[in-house]
């Protein structure tokens, strides 16, 4: 069925209950909206000469070309890898630029190929596994398009509801007991609580209807998603309703001992460009251990939780939110700084920390130990859960950095591609195979194969080599 709306081009309220034809996959239209506006910035912003050029800008929408080629399938895009076709447009990417070439992404690190994984400079919804900020994914936020202001001063002043949260259930964790609790609570009190599931059967309401109500509300419940990235997220925040969410062991809000808020979320390091989200003040954090606590008793402690809160808690969260809201929108009419130019904000600083680099340090995420995440136990999302970080990363380092984590010379193993004169290692390698200890014989075999396919495919994004035929767990659409 069309849609009322388009696709993430301009500000926009769907108003079929269903959502139109781009109602799941709107929330993947960050990409389209930072293109969009990126050229329609002035003329002096493009230059035709290579060497004037601080970054090259690769213009493929790779979540909506995943989406549209792989739509069942959307851990590593289906195994699907489209740089191999892109290199030959790609004139001045090589390892040494590598960093300086600007991908676009708006999707989980986990859902992308795995060759674009492994940019060091990508814009996608993250997590990130570099480590500073001058490399790795640069996290955007995902574009609300409904075409409503921000709330004033007085809309925090007069909310006539508690709490709203309209979800999805289905086979996810973290959500039935919560929604089951809040419909309990919805009984009792109906004036101060709107609960509902968003795929009960037979609901006419449409997304303006969902907007109102929240923007009504106090309190939002956000629980976890597939990924780090949940829209309901930034729909509650540029509604001016609180974020709750659940903050599991590691300090993060998806999953036990998973990606921490620094990692998953956009402008959540502070830095030399400025944009900079609290989001542990702005939030309110509720801690479940699923070690030690049913996620069933969490569910329990929730509403008791938010009523114990004093009203200057909930006033200061609502003015550091107000304040994030400014650049976690995007402002499609150009008329005032949004996440648009704190990416570009962002953007800059990075291209003056990473002047002249040392190298890339490519590795993957599963095997460092402060990156593994534990799984929920759910079948249907775990490979999902594994891969959150990815397979492969690639991050930027300095002369200095390098020195400090390598106090001896690169060796000649771990080093994909030396400079001209072999003294300098370009692009390096660690973490590309999982240790033995308590690995099965099938997983050992499974560690093994993946790190050669990860070494033969550094060489042939940066060294011009044959691709690598895919491993057979690359094949997802037919496991």
């Amino acid at each position: 069925m069309p849609a009322t709306c388009d696709f993430g081009l301009s500000k926009c309220t769907e108003l079929r209950p269903d959502g139109g034809s781009f109602a799941g996959y709107r929330p993947y239209a960050g990409e389209v909206a930072f293109l969009a506006k990126l050229l329609s910035a002035p003329k002096e912003v493009f230059v035709d000469d290579p060497n004037e050029a601080t970054y090259f800008l690769v213009p493929f929408l790779s979540s909506t070309w995943c989406f549209l080629s792989a739509s069942s399938c959307w851990v590593r895009c289906g195994g699907a890898k489209p740089l191999k076709s892109l290199m030959p447009f790609l004139r001045f990417y090589n390892a040494s630029t590598a960093h300086r070439h600007i991908f676009l992404g708006s999707d989980s690190t986990g859902d992308f190929p795995v060759d674009l994984q492994m940019q060091p400079t990508i814009l996608s919804y993250g997590p990130r596994a570099c480590d500073g900020d001058g490399s790795g994914h640069i996290i955007m936020p995902a574009p609300v398009t409904d075409d409503l202001p921000l709330p004033s001063a007085a809309e925090y002043l007069y909310k006539d509801l508690f709490l709203f949260t309209a979800d999805g259930v289905g086979d996810r964790p973290f959500r039935k007991e919560a929604i089951e609790e809040l419909q309990r609570w919805q009984k009792q009190w109906p004036n101060l609580f709107v609960v509902a599931r968003r795929e009960a059967a037979g609901s006419k309401r449409t997304a303006i209807d969902w907007m109102h109500e929240m923007r009504r509300a106090v309190f939002c419940p956000v629980l976890p998603g597939d990924n780090t990235f949940r829209m309901r997220l930034f729909h509650a925040m540029l509604a001016g309703c609180i974020p709750v969410v659940i903050q599991f062991p590691g300090g993060g809000w998806y999953r036990d001992e998973g990606p921490s808020v620094e990692r998953s979320m956009p402008f959540a390091v502070k830095s030399r460009s400025g944009a900079w989200v609290d989001w542990h003040r702005l939030a309110v954090e509720l801690p479940h251990n699923p070690r030690e606590e049913t996620f069933d008793a969490w569910a329990k402690r929730l509403v008791p939780s938010l009523l114990a809160l004093r009203s200057k808690s909930i006033q200061s969260r609502q003015r550091v939110l107000a304040e994030a809201a400014a650049i976690l929108g995007w402002d499609f009419s150009g008329t005032r700084p949004d996440a648009f130019t704190a990416l570009l904000d962002e953007l800059r600083v990075r291209a003056e920390l990473n002047e002249a680099p040392a190298g890339l340090h490519c590795f993957n995420p599963q095997y460092r130990e402060d990156l593994r995440c534990r799984v929920s136990g759910q079948p249907s999302i775990a490979r999902e859960e594994s891969e959150i970080h990815g397979v492969l990363t690639c991050c930027t380092e300095s002369a200095s950095d390098r020195a400090k984590k390598l106090p001896a010379a690169v060796a000649d193993s771990d080093c994909v591609v030396w400079d001209g004169q072999k003294k300098n290692c370009v692009v390096r390698t660690s973490h590309l195979k999982s240790k033995d200890q308590g690995a099965t014989s099938y997983e050992r075999e499974l560690s093994v194969r993946r790190k050669q396919h990860n070494v033969n495919l550094l060489k042939a994004v940066f060294l011009g080599e044959a691709y690598p035929e895919a491993v057979p767990e690359d094949d997802i659409c037919k496991r």
